[in-house]
């Protein structure tokens, strides 16, 4: 499998949506607890709201007034999992944008996120691009196993526009008591041209994306993997070749551990 390295000049740029975790987009850091997803109340919302991802940030951004400093604080928590040994994994492993412990906040999602808009400190240095439509086995084991390794899965939409069903998928792929980091943003797929999943990335340093839905943002040297191979692969590849993204597919590896 060949990696793909770039180096590419890169600028800090400014607003960027954070919903939950990591970074922004419209994002989800699936923590569940003792509840339930409400799935009636979701689909409710998304028969009102079945627009595109872009159409939902494009609202939540002419919405927002001045970003919450608790958002804030979830994009530095993201920004810091990578910079962590594999001895804080375990802390920093479910990320939750209203600080509390529960179940993922679907219904914030298909609201709009207005309430949790910011100017994150940085983009992920660890990405994975996936679609639902890889196989189920496929999905559930990459967003743990990126989980895991401290990076994060980006889809580049809702499923046909419609909240609930991605809402409804992501409670087959996620057990209860399971931490991911999952977000949706077409413009991280723009920045890194990505054309097919599942793809990894893996950056020299952090980023700002462009703070326009249709602009390509400028982004650091990185490398890239694709094909019908596992994160660990991945990242082991990337790390071996030495190249722009080798520093944090090692860090990423160290938060995986040893081969089960």
């Amino acid at each position: 499998m060949r990696v793909v390295r770039t180096a590419n000049p890169w600028q800090r740029l400014t607003l960027f949506a954070v919903l939950l975790a990591t970074l922004g987009g419209i994002g989800v850091a699936l923590g569940q607890g003792a509840n339930s997803i409400d799935l009636d109340a979701i689909a409710a919302r998304g028969r009102t709201q079945q627009g595109n991802a872009e159409d939902l940030v494009a609202g939540a951004l002419a919405r927002a007034g001045t970003a919450r400093e608790e958002a804030v604080d979830v994009a530095a928590a993201g920004e810091a999992a990578l910079r962590r040994g594999p001895e804080g994994a375990g802390a920093s492993a479910s990320i939750s944008a209203t600080g509390a412990a529960g179940p993922v906040d679907l219904d914030a999602m298909v609201a709009g996120a207005r309430d949790t808009l910011t100017s994150p400190r940085s983009g992920p240095m660890l990405v994975a691009f996936a679609s639902l439509s890889m196989p189920e086995a496929s999905l559930r084991r990459l967003i743990g196993d990126v989980t895991a390794a401290g990076g994060v899965v980006v889809f580049r939409g809702f499923p046909a526009g419609n909240p609930a069903r991605f809402a409804l998928a992501m409670q087959k792929l996620v057990a209860r008591d399971q931490a991911a980091s999952v977000l949706i943003d077409p413009r991280l797929f723009r920045a890194f041209r990505v054309q097919s999943v599942p793809t990894w990335i893996a950056t020299t340093s952090d980023y700002v994306p462009c703070d326009s839905l249709t602009c390509v943002s400028t982004v650091p040297p990185y490398d890239r993997i694709a094909g019908n191979i596992t994160t660990r692969y991945a990242l082991d590849a990337i790390a071996d070749g030495g190249g722009a993204g080798a520093p944090v597919a090692r860090m990423g590896l160290a938060h995986l551990g040893a081969p089960r």
